[in-house]
C-alpha cells in the first residue's frame, strides 16, 4: 500500500521527484525474491509506432508530475543500485526537463508516461520508454564527464518522442530528419536547463574541423542514410549546428520557434520528408530559404572567412564626424590571425594610425579608373545635385526624370520611353549616343560637337546647335515639344536617315588599309 500511496503523491509532486520504490525496497526484492508466485502486466497505448518495456526485481522507481498546461504527464525512472547516487540526483529531473522543453517548441507531449531505464552502456529510445547509459563506480563516485553524458543521453532519448516518434520521419531513409532536429532541440534544452554543462553539439564552433576536413570523406547532409560516411557529425551535429545558426543568426529566435513549431503541430502522427520541412520552415516564416537549404543540407561547402590584415586610419585635419574617438595606449598591439595552429601569423598593428584626408575632386572625375573599380557603377549619379533641385523647384517634374548609370543592354529599352534626345555633351568623338537615338527615332537636339554632324541634319531629324548657343538650345527644346507635327515629322526623318547612313564595315576599312600598305611596299 506504500508503493501506491507514493505513486498517488507523485501525480501531484511537480517540483521533485518521489520515490515509490526505495532502494533498500528493492535490495529486499533482489536478495529474497517471491517464488512461486506469478504476475500478468497488460500494456495498452495508442498513437505509438512502437513499443517495449521492462522488468526487474532490482528497479528503484521514482516519478514527478510534468505541468504542461492542459495536460501533466509522469516523468519517471527505473533503476538498479549500481546507478545511484547518480540516477536518484538526475534522470527524472532530465525527463521533467525534456518534456518541457520540447514541448514548447513542438506540440505538447501527448503521452502519460515518459520512463528512463538505467542500462549499462546503451541509449535507445521506443514510445514512452528508453534505455539510458551512465554508471558511478562501485563506491558511488562518479566523474563530471559520466553525469554530463548520462543527461545528455536521457535528454536525447527522451527528445526521441518527438523525433521520429510523434513527428514520425523515416530515420532509415532520412536520418537527419530523427536525429538532428532531435540534437538540435535537445541543444536548446540544455542551454536553457543546464547552461553550465558541457554542449557537444547543436554549435556552428562545434562543427568547424569537421566541415573543413578531406571532402573525400564528407557526404552532404542530403545523403541516403545508408551512404553516410561519418554518422556523428553528418546526421547528428551539422544540421542542429545548421538550424541553430537559422534560429540565432538568420531568423531570429521568435520567427523561428514559431516556424518549427508550425512544422511540428502540421506534422504531428504523419510522415514528413524533408521538403516537407523546408517548405514549412518557409511559408510559416515567409521567408525564402532556399540559398541555406541548398548550402548547408545539398553541399559539402563551408564558410571560411578570416581577418587577413588590420589597417588603423585616422583624419589628417580631425572632424567630430569622422575623428578616431578609440583611445590606445602608447604601444604596439600584437594581433594574430584566426589559422590553424600550425599555420598561425602574428603581425603588430602600429601603434599610430594612418592618416588620410578629404580632397576636391573636379568635376567628371568618376571616370577615373581607380575611383570607378571601387563603387558600384549602379549608384553614380550623372545629374549633379543642383541640377535635380532646379527641376523640382519648378514645373518640370512630371517631364524629366533622371536616372543612374544605364547599363548598355537597357539603353534602348529607355530610349523607346522618351520623344525627345537632348545631347550637352561638348566633347564627343563618333557620337554612338546619337547613332542609338536615332535608331530608335528619337529626334536630336545637341551642341555642334565632334561627328554629331554626321547624323543630324537641321531641320530634318533634329538641330545642332552652337556650343555657346544655350539659349537656342532651350527655345528649340520648346518648340518641337509644343509642336506635335514637328516632332512626329522629325522622328519619321530620324529613322530613315538612320537606315540610309553607311557605316563603314571592317572589311571596307581594312581592305583600304590593305591598298595603303601595299603602296607603301
Amino acid at each position: 500500500m506504500a508503493v501506491l500511496t507514493r505513486f498517488e503523491l507523485a501525480k501531484k509532486t511537480y517540483d521533485k521527484p518521489i520515490i515509490i520504490t526505495t532502494q533498500k525496497e528493492a535490495i529486499i526484492k533482489e536478495t529474497k525474491p517471491e517464488r512461486n508466485k506469478t504476475k500478468t502486466w497488460k500494456f495498452n497505448s495508442t498513437m505509438v509506432r512502437d513499443v517495449a518495456f521492462a522488468a526487474s526485481r532490482k528497479y528503484i522507481w521514482d516519478a514527478m508530475a510534468v505541468d504542461l498546461g492542459d495536460f501533466q504527464p509522469l516523468a519517471m525512472s527505473f533503476y538498479s543500485k549500481e546507478g545511484n547516487p547518480l540516477w536518484e540526483q538526475e534522470s527524472t529531473v532530465a525527463v521533467a526537463n525534456t518534456l518541457r522543453t520540447y514541448s514548447k517548441h513542438t506540440i505538447n507531449y501527448p503521452y502519460p508516461v515518459a520512463i528512463s531505464v538505467h542500462a549499462a552502456s546503451i541509449g535507445m529510445e521506443y514510445p514512452m520508454i528508453c534505455f539510458n547509459f551512465g554508471r558511478p563506480n562501485k563506491d558511488g563516485v562518479y566523474s563530471e564527464a559520466i553525469k554530463w553524458g548520462m543527461i545528455g543521453v536521457i535528454i536525447h532519448e527522451v527528445g526521441h518522442n518527438f523525433f521520429p516518434m510523434i513527428i514520425n520521419s523515416d530515420e532509415r531513409q532520412w536520418t537527419w530528419m530523427d536525429e538532428g532536429l532531435n540534437t538540435f532541440v535537445q541543444s536548446l534544452t540544455q542551454k536553457e536547463y543546464y547552461s553550465h554543462g558541457p554542449l557537444r553539439r547543436g554549435t556552428a564552433a562545434s562543427m568547424v574541423n569537421y566541415m573543413r576536413g578531406d571532402k573525400e570523406g564528407i557526404r552532404p547532409i542530403m545523403t541516403n542514410s545508408e551512404q553516410i560516411l561519418q554518422f556523428g557529425n553528418n546526421a547528428y551535429g551539422k544540421p542542429a549546428a545548421a538550424l541553430s545558426i537559422l534560429r540565432e543568426t538568420i531568423m531570429g529566435p521568435e520567427l523561428f520557434d514559431y516556424a518549427f513549431k508550425e512544422y511540428a503541430r502540421r506534422w504531428a502522427f504523419k510522415h514528413p520528408d524533408p521538403a516537407d520541412f523546408f517548405r514549412t520552415m518557409e511559408d510559416a516564416s515567409a521567408i525564402d530559404l532556399d540559398w541555406f537549404w541548398k548550402g548547408w543540407f545539398y553541399t559539402t561547402d563551408n564558410v571560411d572567412v578570416s581577418i587577413e590584415n588590420v589597417r588603423w586610419f585616422k583624419m589628417k585635419k580631425p572632424n567630430e564626424n569622422f575623428d578616431n574617438k578609440v583611445d590606445f595606449d602608447d604601444k604596439e598591439i600584437l594581433v594574430e590571425k584566426r589559422r590553424p595552429a600550425e599555420d598561425k601569423i602574428p603581425y603588430v598593428l602600429p601603434n599610430k594610425p594612418e592618416y588620410f584626408e578629404f580632397k576636391q575632386r573636379q568635376e567628371g572625375s568618376f571616370r577615373n579608373r581607380e575611383f570607378r573599380n571601387q563603387i558600384n557603377d549602379e549608384k553614380v549619379i550623372l545629374i549633379s545635385s543642383k541640377l535635380i533641385h532646379i527641376v523640382k523647384k519648378g514645373k518640370m517634374k512630371n517631364s524629366i526624370f533622371f536616372k543612374d548609370q544605364i547599363h548598355h543592354t537597357k539603353v534602348i529599352e529607355n530610349l523607346l520611353q522618351s520623344d525627345l534626345y537632348v545631347s550637352t555633351s561638348v566633347q564627343e568623338s563618333y557620337g554612338i549616343s546619337v547613332a542609338e537615338a536615332c535608331s530608335v527615332g528619337l529626334p536630336v537636339l545637341s551642341l555642334n560637337t565632334g561627328d554629331f554632324s554626321y547624323w543630324v541634319q537641321n531641320n530634318k531629324n533634329g538641330y545642332l546647335i552652337d556650343q555657346e548657343n544655350t539659349k537656342e538650345l532651350e527655345n528649340k527644346i520648346l518648340a518641337v515639344l509644343a509642336d506635335l507635327n514637328l516632332l512626329n515629322q522629325l522622328k519619321i526623318s530620324s529613322i530613315k536617315l538612320s537606315k540610309e547612313i553607311s557605316i563603314p564595315t571592317w572589311e571596307q576599312s581594312s581592305s583600304k588599309f590593305e591598298k595603303i600598305c601595299c603602296s607603301l611596299y
